[in-house]
């Protein structure tokens, strides 16, 4: 509906004008004011879409009415139509269009030319407007697309900086070069850009130096476990989502002055692989702010995710090399081990079973039988040597059964004395009557020698105290949850080792256990012995738990589970009768020295031995006789014909015939494939005459 508004201090010309008006214009609005002042008011509070003015009216005329409408911006684009006096001066007409009238009448007026000027000055107005419209449309989207092309150039400036930095520098300069890019786009004084690590940590791989230099705390730790996410960081990260924050801030002693703060996350398909942070802008912080800083944050977080997985890929494929390589030192020392221990054990037998023999032969008053009984000794020492060489030359079979852990542990202390200097004192505490726990007793040994070897590498170079102790405990519901949470209440074997060396850095304590990580050099450690160690003691379903002062040393507790029958099997007392027999026995050994001391054993107990140092001549001895033997006892590595292939033709011979495979060292032959090829027993060399006594005469009897 067209509102017109008429002007006029006549209240009669006012009604008269309104009824033409609204008869002769259809839908029309007629807003009357009697004044100039009030017209100027209706004007600019009712919009009129056009104005009728009488020139002559008191205290302000049409004239100075019409000069005040055209230069309000409010009513400066309604056409004005001014009615004159009866008589019209041309002045008076220039005068009025001077003004900014856009139509001039003379009283009388005409209603049909009255209607006719209102129509048109209508279509003026509403044709203007629709040009005004369209013009402040055009000059809108013209700004628009101005404004946009500037921020596209300016992104596109940004991301050209970044992508040059990770494709021309190394990471630590690349990184600092992003921050210093982003930190100019959005003018902050300060920043900093962080990653995950593998540990879920952030780590700030990059602050610009006056960023760091305002930092006066003492700790300038750039690593934060996921449990110290804190502050608009800390939110940033855990929401996966952009904060600012204009002030105040809450700030501890010695950080720098923050005065507003921006964070967004680096995100790759939803996983978070690290963040932005910008601080200190001279102005605040605002939503454009967090767009332009969310999208470089997505053009980023790609490269940061690419970076970090290269990198955990090639530390992944360093750990499967040293792996490798550790597997085959480790297959090499096994060959090497198995070597000395089948040369060494073929020395020994002949020295461990005269001396053993003799001392039977002469009166336990005789002053030769301390003398052999120390070569005797020396003897058992020198086998018991070898099976530790073979415990560490190759990975055994874990058959568990209940041990007597300090039996081990002295076996252990043994060895490590002989090898750690005189000057590191080794304090030990073993209880002696300890309870058994289930398990293999070369991997107690070989966590026993972890711990050990630890904790004499941490003070080889200051004299200092190794301390071992073994006891029974207790552990009740409090101190299970604070000394082995994972354990339940209960009784347990605490093995202690414990050094008076340097201690850990409680910064890498949580990683000891980590294959591979490690702080000593490459002669002295792989990484691998802690968290083997941490392995076996898991698998027997124990626990260990370290306890370490920097400068004062470090405690090892390992918790083992009791056996459920917490005693091994009474050992075999020596006074005991040896088994006896009268069965015929061949014997074969391609070392003479070792079938003479066997047959001199078997004949003590009775046996009628037939000895052969060739597996080839026993051969035909069984073909030329197949039942003329009781007992086949061979040694394995033979020149010519192993053991293992003279015990598989025999048994196609005779399957019923009893063999017994007497060897230094094979691991060549396993349990199912020995008693497939008629083996029914072994014998470890050097073999003591108690051992060859029951051994004989078991197989004899189930045979």
């Amino acid at each position: 509906m067209a509102k017109i508004l008429v002007i006029d201090d006549k209240k009669d010309n006012l009604i008269v004008m309104s009824a033409m008006l609204t008869r002769m214009i259809d839908k029309c609005q007629v807003i009357t004011a009697g004044s100039g002042k009030e017209g100027l008011e209706k004007a600019e509070t009712q919009a009129p879409d056009t104005i009728l003015l009488d020139i002559k009216m008191p205290g302000m005329d049409g004239y100075e009415v019409c000069r005040r409408l055209k230069k309000n911006t409010v009513t400066r684009y309604i056409p004005v139509i001014m009615i004159s006096a009866l008589k019209t001066e041309s002045a008076d007409l220039a005068r009025g269009l001077e003004c900014g009238a856009d139509a001039y009448l003379a009283k009388p007026v005409d209603g049909y030319v009255v209607t006719a000027q209102v129509n048109t000055a209508l279509r003026i107005k509403r044709s203007e407007d629709l040009l005004r419209s369209q013009k402040q449309l055009l000059e809108d989207m013209v700004k628009e697309r101005t404004e946009k092309l500037y921020l596209s150039q300016k992104k596109l400036d940004i991301k050209n900086k970044i992508a040059e930095s990770f494709l021309f520098e190394n990471d630590e300069e690349s990184y600092l070069k992003v921050i210093n890019v982003t930190m100019d786009a959005l003018q902050s004084h300060h920043g900093t850009i962080g990653y995950i690590d593998e540990n879920d940590s952030l780590v700030w791989t990059a602050m610009p130096g006056r960023s760091f230099e305002h930092c006066r705390t003492q700790d300038k730790t750039l690593v934060f476990p996921k449990e110290k996410w804190t502050g608009l960081w800390g939110k940033a990260l855990a929401g996966k989502k952009t904060f600012s924050s204009n002030g105040p801030f809450h700030l501890p002693g010695g950080h720098m002055d923050i005065t507003r703060a921006i964070v967004t996350p680096l995100l790759y398909k939803g996983e978070l692989v690290g963040c932005i942070l910008l601080a200190n802008k001279d102005s605040d912080y605002t939503n454009d702010d967090s767009l332009l800083l969310e999208e470089i944050a997505q053009y980023i977080a790609p490269v940061v995710h690419a970076r970090l997985l290269s990198y955990w890929q090639n530390q992944k494929k360093k750990e499967l090399e040293a792996q490798l390589l550790h597997a085959q030192k480790m297959q090499s020392i096994g060959i090497l081990a198995g070597g000395i221990a089948h040369d060494f054990n073929n020395i020994l037998f002949p020295i461990v079973g005269i001396s053993e023999m003799m001392m039977g032969d002469i009166s336990p008053d005789s002053p030769e039988q301390e003398n052999l009984r120390a070569i005797y000794n020396a003897g058992t020492r020198g086998r018991d040597l070898v099976k530790h060489i073979l415990a560490v030359g190759r990975q055994s079979e874990d058959n568990t059964l209940p041990v007597q852990i300090q039996k081990v542990l002295k076996e252990v202390l043994k060895l490590s004395r002989s090898t750690i200097p005189s000057n590191i004192e080794i304090k030990t505490d073993i209880q002696e009557d300890c309870c058994a726990i289930n398990a293999n007793p070369t991997r107690l040994h070989q966590i026993a020698m972890n711990l050990i070897t630890n904790a004499y590498h941490t003070v080889e170079h200051i004299n200092g105290t190794i301390s071992v102790e073994l006891k029974e405990i207790v552990l009740k519901k409090n101190n299970a949850s604070q000394d082995a949470p994972s354990l339940e209440p209960g009784r347990y074997v605490l093995l202690s080792v414990a050094d008076t060396g340097s201690g850990i850095d409680p910064k890498i304590l949580d990683k000891i256990f980590v294959p591979y990580f490690t702080t000593k050099g490459k002669e002295k450690g792989t990484g691998l012995g802690l968290s083997v160690v941490y392995g076996i003691i898991k698998e027997y379903k124990g626990d260990i738990k370290v306890f370490s002062e920097p400068g004062k040393g470090t405690r090892f507790n390992v918790y083992l589970p009791p056996a459920e029958n917490s005693s091994e099997d009474t050992p075999k007392k020596e006074n005991i009768s040896l088994p006896m027999g009268s069965e015929h026995i061949l014997l074969v050994d391609d070392e003479v020295s070792i079938a003479r001391v066997e047959e001199i054993m078997l004949e003590r107990l009775g046996y009628q031995v037939t000895s052969c140092t060739s597996s080839l001549d026993a051969l035909e001895k069984i073909k030329a006789d197949p039942h003329g033997f009781d007992l086949l006892l061979t040694d394995m590595t033979m020149p010519g014909m192993t053991g293992e292939t003279l015990a598989q033709k025999v048994h196609s011979l005779r399957p019923d015939l009893g063999i017994i495979m007497c060897t230094g060292f094979s691991e060549s032959i396993n349990r199912e494939k020995a008693l497939a090829t008629g083996i029914k027993a072994f014998l470890m060399k050097p073999v003591l005459i108690r051992d060859i006594a029951d051994t004989v005469r078991n197989v004899l009897d189930e045979t």
